[in-house]
């Protein structure tokens, strides 16, 4: 189910390319598919398109802390 969902969140942020929680829940589901570089690269984008998306920072501080978010 995690494919599924990373690939319809990879679809929306095709539509939405500065829909920065599709980035955020991209990034968090290919953490736990095992792509820790896709999904920190996602987690980026998040910030970068909405650094006050506290959630997408707090998650990524954590992954590039070695934490599970």
């Amino acid at each position: 189910q995690l494919n599924k969902a990373a690939e319809h969140l990879q679809a929306t942020i095709q539509l939405q390319p500065d829909f920065a929680e599709g980035y955020h829940r991209l990034g968090i589901t290919l953490l736990r598919l095992g792509h820790r570089k896709e999904g920190v690269s996602r987690l980026r984008q998040a910030v970068s398109i909405d650094p006050g998306n506290l959630a997408a920072r707090e998650n990524l501080q954590k992954t590039l802390a070695g934490q599970t978010p």
